[in-house]
């Protein structure tokens, strides 16, 4: 179904957008008021054109999500094709029906407003067991995708597709560690076409970085993931209860020679500073090298971090 009406979502959650080849905006959004995943778009590139809105494929109604767990939304783009292809991602903390919860992906051809490849990449068989699910992708197909698994394994999860979103592997875990992985942010490193994960450890007030460290087509196994700490024991919101850890967020983002530049919220509460930190020595310093003036934990950091790195690079 197509709508074109920019008013249709009466209350958004977990807003994801990405631009295709031709700059037009696809924004993703969970709609805590309908229960239904929607992908809109745009016919200008600055929004001032026609809006369109697509319903994510899901025949039965998603039902609302139980703290901490929560439904996110992230968008990639199958820049493999000729034509505009956007890919819609969804974490299904609860759908109802518990084997229908977890990580779905779908393609959508604006064209004929068709779905394709409906694929559930990961179930959890437990209801209220995922949030914080994040993608990227390039200019080849390839779409990496990261997310905090809530139920028994409790840890960061990745998959990834080379195809732009047709077929996924099967999900593997980036660490062994339990109890980790909230606010998870990913990214593919472009000095070296490699993935990695920034998140939180909330109990231990920690923040990771997790990488591959072999080619993209070898990032499935558990084997090729180590990590470091931008932060280690004075990081993290610990005056947060671990119903509200749905605060947490982390933001990455690379220079062009690879250089990963962090950002956490650090403090107590939900009124803590925005702290930065990056590996251009070859690791992460234990103590944040920047810190921001106050501001809320829930607001994306992600801004913040582009502009430092659009600073330094001198763009």
């Amino acid at each position: 179904m197509v709508c074109q009406n920019d008013s249709l979502v009466a209350q958004p959650q977990s807003v994801a957008l990405a631009f295709d080849s031709n700059n037009k905006p696809w924004i993703g959004v969970f709609d805590q008021q309908s229960l239904r995943f929607l992908l809109v778009t745009n016919t200008e590139t600055d929004g001032t054109g026609v809006w369109s809105t697509y319903y994510f494929p899901f025949r039965t109604a998603v039902t609302a999500a139980t703290a901490p767990a929560f439904h996110s939304v992230s968008i990639a783009i199958d820049r493999s094709s000729t034509s505009i292809r956007p890919v819609m991602l969804v974490g299904v903390a609860n759908h109802g029906t518990v084997a229908n919860t977890g990580i779905w992906s779908a393609r959508l051809n604006p064209t004929t407003g068709d779905w394709s490849n409906v694929t559930q990449i990961d179930s959890t068989n437990l209801a209220n067991s995922v949030s914080n699910l994040t993608s990227d992708y390039d200019t080849t197909g390839n779409i990496v995708v990261a997310y905090f698994d809530r139920s028994a394994s409790s840890r960061i999860e990745y998959a990834q597709s080379i195809d732009g979103g047709a077929t996924w592997s099967t999900p593997t875990n980036v660490t062994a560690l339990t109890g980790i992985g909230m606010g998870a942010k990913i990214k593919i490193n472009p000095a070296t076409t490699r993935p990695a994960i920034t998140y939180y450890d909330r109990t231990n007030n920690r923040v990771y970085y997790s990488y591959c460290t072999t080619a993209l087509a070898s990032c499935t196994s558990l084997a090729n993931w180590s990590y470091s700490y931008p932060e280690n024991l004075t990081a993290g919101v610990s005056g947060l209860a671990a119903t509200s850890d749905g605060l947490l967020g982390t933001g990455l983002s690379f220079t062009s020679t690879g250089v990963a530049y962090v950002t956490y919220p650090i403090g107590s509460g939900n009124s803590g500073l925005l702290a930065i930190n990056n590996n251009s020595s070859g690791s992460f310093p234990l103590s944040t090298t920047l810190y921001a003036g106050k501001m809320q934990t829930s607001q994306p950091t992600q801004l913040f971090l582009q502009s430092i790195l659009a600073n330094r690079d001198g763009t």
